[in-house]
């Protein structure tokens, strides 16, 4: 007999705001993990204890067995377990319905989540009720899953007034033409714009870009030390062109004279000055199964590298240009050095995949005999944020995750004064959405749940006064007054 299903007495949790890790795991910081616990009785109950767990567990799937005889098909592993008493004396609670707030300091270098065919990092927060007597017929359990990511903006730049550097500049010269390829920033959350700046200076007459392609390469690595098992991989994911303006003159637009070299027919153009757009492209979304950058956790690691190959072409008068083998100095630094380090197998030797960036040029003369064809390709290293990190929940922190909403000036009666200062509830946010952003149902259902868990009934400090909540906008100046 399920007794759960006789009692009218339960156990839940208020609506918990997700957890927004900010910048590298190796900062020292902690973010707050609050909420309350709901406990709901029929009648009045002695209760001996009620404890809340935070624990993170990383799971790996192996369908084609692992272990001696090959009959293992996962493997599970606690990371991090953290419980916090909230009543450790027996008495009596009334009839109603009674709420026990509590706190985790989360650390930085906790695993974000992570959830795939072959493995997933999930946290989860567990409450436990118990009565006098046997704890296994006399107790009431509840849990909830807990969502964690990580943004690049950390709390060190905040507090500094600084802004990271995400541009990527990359620069070669050839024999027809000088090429620089500007990558604006090299870390996007899927399915928002992605913007590159092409500046191709001919050196020669008769040059031509012949095609162009942007792809970003997914390498995946699961691992189980114990049983010696590993998995690797990877997959490719295009980017489609969507826009183009000039840079001389951001007002014009130039998507119709760039769009052949992205056909798949291998369109033409011809250079004949200074070839220099602002491409946007739009980025493959969570649709398409594209994870975000895991760089912390050792047993199931994904890393990203954009690819950029352009192909140009020139008139075949001899041996015009040379070409020039790969230098050291050629090589430049990758971006977010810090974000990608250099992942060791499981024996410590050798790296997985190099983190700096770098190109090469291949020459084809069996297309068409009277004109040269050289393909050159970039390869960067590039960070991929998850898809609910879109607009101030991926880059500053936002009045939701506090629970309150800026000042609302208001018109009186047609008059310009301004009322007195009200904290309404707060609404679900509506993003300025781009041109070409893709704002998935997930991004709409973070959205709501970080709004919905921040009103005023779900809040522990909400009982604080509002003077004390930090980050609160200044006053406004009209309502400031000064007395000699």
């Amino acid at each position: 007999m399920n007794l759960k299903k006789i009692s009218q007495s339960n156990l839940s949790f208020d609506p918990l705001k997700p957890i927004i890790l900010r910048g590298p795991p190796t900062e020292e910081s902690k973010t707050v993990l609050s909420g309350n616990v709901v406990l709901t009785l029929s009648k009045s109950t002695k209760i001996s204890n009620i404890a809340v767990t935070f624990k993170c567990t990383a799971t790996t799937y192996w369908p084609e067995g692992i272990g001696v005889r090959g009959t293992r098909l996962t493997s599970e592993k606690v990371l991090s377990e953290e419980t916090l008493v909230l009543m450790n004396e027996t008495k009596y609670l009334s009839e109603g319905v009674h709420r026990l707030p509590f706190g985790f300091l989360v650390p930085n270098s906790v695993v974000e989540s992570i959830d795939d065919v072959y493995g997933r990092v999930r946290h989860t927060i567990e409450a436990r009720a118990s009565r006098p007597g046997i704890s296994l017929l006399n107790s009431w359990h509840s849990s909830k899953t807990v969502l964690v990511l990580r943004t690049y903006m950390s709390n060190s730049l905040l507090t500094n007034n600084t802004v990271q550097d995400l541009s990527r500049t990359l620069e070669k010269r050839i024999g027809p033409a000088d090429i620089q390829v500007i990558i604006e920033q090299a870390a996007f959350s899927a399915g928002e714009a992605f913007h590159i700046r092409s500046i191709i200076q001919p050196q020669m007459k008769h040059v031509r870009l012949e095609h162009m392609d942007v792809v970003v390469t997914e390498h995946y690595r699961y691992l189980e030390l114990e049983m010696r098992a590993q998995r690797n991989g990877h997959e490719r994911f295009p980017f489609q062109f969507r826009a183009s303006t000039s840079l001389l003159d951001e007002s014009t637009d130039t998507t119709d004279q760039v769009q052949p070299i992205f056909s798949s027919s291998k369109g033409k153009l011809l250079i004949g000055d200074t070839f220099a757009h602002r491409l946007t492209f739009a980025t493959p979304t969570c649709h398409q199964n594209i994870h975000h950058t895991s760089t912390h956790y050792r047993e199931i690691q994904f890393r990203h590298y954009i690819t950029i190959k352009l192909t140009l072409s020139f008139p075949n008068e001899g041996d015009i240009c040379s070409m020039h083998p790969l230098a050291p100095e050629d090589i430049m630094e990758g971006p977010l050095e810090h974000h990608t380090p250099a992942i060791h197998d499981a024996a410590g030797s050798g790296s997985w995949q190099h983190v700096l960036s770098k190109f090469k040029v291949s020459r084809d003369k069996s297309k068409d005999k009277r004109r040269i064809y050289d393909t050159i390709v970039f390869d960067v290293p590039i960070t991929v944020f998850d898809c609910r990190l879109k607009e101030d929940f991926g880059r500053l922190p936002s009045y939701f995750e506090l629970g309150v909403t800026p000042r609302q000036a208001a018109l009186h009666e047609g008059k310009k004064k301004k009322e007195k200062s009200k904290w309404a509830q707060p609404e679900i946010d509506k993003p300025n959405e781009l041109p070409h952003t893709y704002l998935c149902d997930c991004y709409h259902d973070f959205a709501r749940q970080m709004q919905y868990a921040s009103q005023t009934p779900f809040l522990v400090t909400s009982n604080l006064p509002l003077e004390r909540v930090p980050s609160l906008p200044p006053p406004e100046y009209e309502a400031t007054k000064y007395f000699n």
